[in-house]
């Protein structure tokens, strides 16, 4: 989508387009040999890091030998040794490097940080595959081959060169599990999987040198079935996801017949993923059963996020008991049974407005694109008309969601695809989903649900003509009110306010999106604007205003929005395009940086970006503003948003000093234009006439 099409979408995509009056600028690469001496430093100067040292600095070079030799040998005498000896667990770590690793070496610092958790191989042996990256900043990792290493405390020892070298294949998958159940027998086996995911319809994995071929989870699944330790009868213990939006009903679905437990997030995983620390104090567990890894993990998982950032980015963790997915699916179908019933009697808008406010995940952008939401809060939106049916799926989600982190509102553990805000892909998206093999009774809902959502309009109304009115307030809030048509009502979605100024060349420059609104019984719009922006500042007072849309608004007063920048680090071209996450509530009621987050890139796939952007003392940063030509007509009414010309792009820049930070503080006086914009179910927008408002 593009986004001229709809305020909804402002930010999906920060590219300026043809019809914008500024300087094009491309999105920028992390700097991989930075990131290496840095030792992965995420977010603000030296906030946090890995705690990743090497002997000397990671150099790039055009070598591909392999590891040494004599580590071969070495290996041989030890395979001798451990043969009978069965170790208490395998980790399997099937680590598929992509663009994270030839990019930034994102594998390379997970890699050193494994060997440098100390973990006892008297307990706990560790195996990685390698593969798919088109350069690896450790030096003797190959880019041609898929080749399986041990991590040790000294070092990697190669142990395997498999046959195939697509990890995008699952026969590729199988040949690396069965090595490992073969040469280092244990008394249970784990899996984790490394690299970009996309959710349960796109999959996981994305293999630089096979046109980021990705697995689907299907083929995940059949894999792992087809592995030695599977045919026999066993399963693994635990299967774990270092991916981004892997923690999915339709994900544990899949992996039932073949894992007891699975350790995956709901929410985009950060460039640092999982914290391996874990596996020194994991090895002295007494017990490796799947509940206690996903303790392990998840613990320091949220301690590294928590504790080492000057903010923490937005993160989710959780361990799910696979023996009762099934549990959850059968309660989901009673669920959705009803709501199809009801479909099929006209109550789309009404299941629609619970979608609309159920929580979503990977939404970088007003508009969420991968349509996954969080399967605990849905319920809790649909308890409202189905109360005993959501109470009995609740129920049955707390039994399966064994152990769980994360740092944001209304989020469960666990996640399910709901097509909603994504029109674009929604019918592609659907052929891929039936594929899945999940729950007939959700996919017929699916299905129902979609053919209304991209149907024929279901709505004739327009509010181009509604006059907007300020209120007197007893508070230093702005009062805004107008009353929308009774038609309007039943299919009525949501809506927003924005508040805009003209310069001096007639555009209008919009600096503020806020879903904070309001509709009563009667069909009352109101918002109140409390006259603040937002602005870029750092210690040294250099301060900008900047575009910052809401992107998530809950009734007990949590928000977070979303600032496009454009960053050139140390002051260098290319420029970088990045989405600042803001969130206010009650602890933070004058806002809080949670992240940092680079735009969607399509060129290399659909899986969002892992690594996190970095801001540093000395970096240049510009606001980039959402600015229109708004059409206004000879009576002073708003014309449709589609013949507003585009007129977006950077606007002044500042050297970053010290603590970089988000402030939020009245601007300078002057006035400003104030517009409602109403979305129905359909997810179809209008603007009610504008009201001037001096500030």
């Amino acid at each position: 989508m593009k986004p001229d099409e709809d305020i909804g979408s402002i930010l999906d995509v920060i590219t300026i387009t043809e019809e914008d009056k500024r300087v094009q600028m491309k999105r920028k690469k992390t700097n991989p040999i930075v990131v290496c001496m840095l030792a992965g430093s995420l977010l603000l100067a030296s906030c946090g890091s890995k705690n990743v040292v090497t002997e000397q600095p990671l150099e790039r070079t055009d070598t591909k030998e392999s590891l040494p030799m004599e580590k071969e040998k070495k290996q041989e005498s030890k395979s001798e040794q451990r043969k009978g000896n069965a170790e208490k667990q395998l980790i399997m770590v099937y680590m598929v490097g992509s663009n994270l690793e030839s990019e930034e070496a994102l594998a390379t610092l997970d890699i050193m940080e494994m060997m440098q958790s100390d973990y006892d191989r008297d307990n706990l042996r560790v195996l990685v595959c390698t593969g798919g990256a088109s350069y690896w900043w450790m030096d003797g990792i190959s880019s041609e081959d898929c080749q399986v290493y041990e991590v040790t405390e000294e070092d990697l020892i190669l142990v395997d060169t498999l046959d195939h070298d697509n990890m995008a294949d699952r026969d590729t998958l199988t040949e690396f599990l069965d090595f490992g159940y073969t040469e280092f027998p244990a008394d249970s086996y784990a899996l984790v999987l490394w690299d970009h995911g996309a959710g349960a319809v796109l999959g996981y994995g994305a293999d630089e040198n096979h046109d980021y071929d990705m697995l689907t989870v299907p083929e995940i699944r059949e894999a792992l079935l087809d592995t030695d330790l599977c045919s026999s009868g066993e399963k693994f213990e635990w299967v774990g996801f270092d991916a981004c939006l892997m923690g999915m009903l339709e994900v544990a679905d899949a992996f039932t017949d073949c894992s007891n437990y699975l350790v995956a997030s709901e929410e985009v995983v950060a460039g640092h993923g999982w914290n391996y620390a874990f596996l020194s104090d994991y090895s002295e567990a007494e017990s490796k059963d799947g509940q206690t890894a996903g303790q392990y993990i998840i613990d320091s998982y949220q301690d590294y996020y928590e504790n080492n950032f000057l903010y923490a980015t937005e993160y989710t963790m959780s361990c799910m008991d696979l023996s009762k997915v099934s549990e959850v699916e059968e309660n989901l179908d009673v669920l959705m049974n009803l709501a199809s019933v009801d479909l099929k009697q006209g109550a789309y808008s009404k299941i629609a407005r619970m979608r609309d406010a159920t929580k979503t995940f990977g939404k970088i952008s007003d508009t969420g694109f991968y349509d996954t939401v969080d399967l605990y809060d849905l319920a809790r939106k649909m308890r409202r008309v189905y109360a005993d049916e959501s109470d009995n799926l609740l129920s049955a989600i707390n039994n399966m969601v064994v152990y769980e982190g994360s740092n944001i509102s209304h989020a469960g553990g666990v996640a399910i695809y709901f097509p909603y805000e994504n029109t674009e892909y929604a019918r592609d998206w659907l052929e891929q989903y039936e594929k899945l093999g999940f729950s007939a009774s959700y996919v017929n809902f699916v299905k129902a649900f979609e053919s209304t959502l991209l149907g024929e309009e279901i709505s004739e109304w327009n509010i181009e003509e509604l006059e907007p009115e300020e209120t007197e307030s007893s508070t230093e809030a702005g009062q805004y009110r107008v009353q929308l048509p009774d038609e309007l009502l039943s299919n009525y979605a949501r809506a927003s306010y924005s508040i805009w100024e003209e310069d001096e060349d007639g555009t209008y420059i919009a600096w503020l999106i806020s879903h904070d609104v309001y509709l009563s019984e009667s069909g009352e719009l109101s918002a109140d604007f409390d006259g603040n922006f937002f602005f870029l500042e750092d210690s040294a007072g250099n301060c900008l205003p900047c575009t910052a849309t809401e992107i998530e608004h809950t009734d007990d007063g949590y928000s977070k929005y979303a600032i496009p920048v454009m960053v050139m680090p140390q002051g260098q071209l290319p420029m970088q395009t990045a989405y600042i996450h803001v969130k206010v509530d009650a602890e933070h009621p004058e806002g809080v940086i949670s992240g940092i987050y680079n735009t969607l890139n399509t060129d290399a796939g659909l899986f969002p970006d892992k690594s996190a952007v970095t801001i540093e003392e000395g970096d240049i940063i510009s606001p980039f503003l959402f600015a229109r030509d708004i059409v206004f007509y000879e009576d002073g009414s708003v014309a449709p948003f589609d013949t507003w010309k585009s007129s977006s792009g950077i606007a002044g820049d500042f050297e970053v000093t010290g603590e970089f930070s988000i402030a939020i503080r009245p601007p300078k006086g002057g006035e400003y234009c104030f517009l409602f914009n109403v979305t129905d179910t359909q997810g179809n927008s209008s603007f009610t006439n504008p009201i001037y408002i001096e500030k």
